[in-house]
């Protein structure tokens, strides 16, 4: 794991507002002001965050919004967490991301039900979260738990950054979502034939692999939308020359090794 990677996430200015559209200006403050604490204990490349955030949904129309901010280096899978404080409340949680498009939604029918939604978090995003209810009232708590699952060779999201697997190298690597890529870079040396295998460590990647020369120009591209399944691909090369080669997923986010 690379000492340079700092990851660092804060939970910043909950906003209580009725009816609120997060697309739409939001409702003038109202009962309370809700500012959410956070304190980043740092161990190592642990980061704890201690202390969440409590709201109350006031009835059946009511919403919580919520905001933090990931501005780590690499992408990691978080969980944003509603500790249900009530026996009534149906929690629903959306989240959405820096353009406040909606990237995903979770809900418990359950009365008193807790709901934990793990997200793809992109490095350096800010990120919105919803709390609102089944048309029951309750209290509430949030936190945001960073699970640092970030591989060694984070962050290798372009060409400019890409991880060096001449001679045999293996690379052990992770996918976190849809939009997260993986580069690496080799060089021919005296052959005339590459041949890179992807080797799938997951039940759900669907993988795809692109190849580039040295002058970033795509010469392959290949992929298999059966989840699970590895992936091999040979290209012709020219002696001594840099090649590129990016790992996409199709969708599903998992683990990999190339």
């Amino acid at each position: 794991m690379r000492s340079s990677f700092r990851p660092d996430l804060t939970f910043c200015t909950a906003i209580k507002s009725k009816r609120a559209r997060i697309l739409a200006t939001l409702a003038p403050w109202q009962k309370f002001t809700l500012i959410a604490i956070v304190i980043v204990a740092l161990v190592g490349l642990s980061y704890t965050i201690i202390r969440p955030a409590s709201g109350e949904i006031l009835d059946g129309e009511d919403n919580d919004f919520f905001t933090f901010n990931y501005s780590g280096n690499a992408w990691d899978l978080i969980a944003i967490v509603l500790q249900n404080k009530s026996t009534t409340l149906r929690p629903w949680i959306n989240v959405y991301d820096a353009d406040k498009s909606q990237t995903s939604s979770k809900y418990d029918n359950i009365p008193g039900a807790n709901v934990n939604q793990v997200i793809a978090a992109a490095p350096q995003t800010t990120y919105y979260v919803k709390i609102l209810p089944y048309d029951i009232k309750g209290k509430h708590t949030l936190s945001i738990e960073p699970n640092q699952t970030w591989d060694e060779f984070a962050p290798n999201e372009d060409a400019f950054s890409a991880v060096d697997i001449g001679g045999n190298k293996r690379v052990v690597a992770n996918i976190m979502g849809s939009q997260n890529n993986d580069w690496c870079q080799l060089n021919a040396g005296a052959v005339d034939t590459i041949s890179v295998r992807l080797k799938n460590r997951s039940t759900t990647l669907r993988p795809w692999l692109e190849v580039y020369n040295r002058n970033k120009f795509e010469i392959l591209s290949q992929y298999d939308n059966t989840p699970g399944s590895d992936l091999e691909v040979s290209f012709k090369v020219v002696a001594g020359e840099s090649y590129f080669i990016q790992v996409r997923p199709l969708s599903a986010a998992e683990q990999h090794l190339l």
